[in-house]
């Protein structure tokens, strides 16, 4: 999979360095109104991170921002691949999330490594690693999917949360934070609803 998430990104960057880039439809995230046709503003270098086995490689791309005639705001237009202000891919939030919340043995510290191996950052220079994938790290994901989508599921799905194990909870808002990002999880194609430009507000990236 991680392979093929590696080849989807190296598409994505052919694509928009050869100019052979769709533009948005529907109306504008700014100003709501539906302009005949958004304009190129600007590409911008940004780096993911991806994980294959035991290693989280790094990979440039770019980021098409584009304006609306309309408004004259600009937004970004993320590839399918990649979430608003997050340095890691959607599958790999995703996958470590979800083997987190359905997993009633896996903790944070087991969940970050692969073959009872630690996941390392890839070293170009070939030298040992020497940087490892946190475990904090999904604890942000699944914090970050529970905050920002609480109001938003409620208004999809109303007030039914589902259970989570007894187990990764201390407090009742902590349940309710792996509740609203375990439903979230389990949403068809979820990232294609407007959750995320109504809902989410800028964090540190992860």
């Amino acid at each position: 999979m991680s392979e093929s998430i590696q080849s989807l990104i190296q598409s994505h960057t052919d694509n928009v360095v050869s100019g052979n880039i769709v533009p948005p439809e529907g109306s504008c995230p700014r100003c709501s109104k539906m302009p005949e046709k958004f304009k190129i503003h600007e590409c911008r270098k940004r780096f993911f991170r991806f994980v294959v086995k035991n290693f989280v490689n790094i990979t440039l791309t770019l980021l098409v921002r584009w304006k609306c005639p309309l408004c004259r705001e600009t937004f970004t237009q993320y590839p399918g691949f990649a979430l608003p202000h997050k340095r890691y891919v959607k599958t790999d939030i995703e996958e470590f999330s979800k083997n987190y919340i359905e997993d009633e043995k896996q903790t944070y510290a087991s969940v970050v490594t692969h073959k009872n191996g630690t996941i390392g950052y890839r070293r170009d220079d070939n030298l040992p690693v020497d940087r490892f994938l946190n475990p904090t790290t999904p604890w942000r994901w699944v914090n970050w999917l529970g905050r920002i989508t609480h109001e938003a599921l409620k208004e999809i799905w109303g007030p039914r949360l589902p259970e989570v194990y007894p187990a990764k909870y201390r407090s009742f808002h902590m349940k309710r934070i792996l509740q609203a990002a375990r439903q979230l999880l389990n949403l068809p194609d979820y990232l294609s609803q407007t959750i995320f430009p109504r809902f989410a507000k800028k964090r540190a990236a992860n």
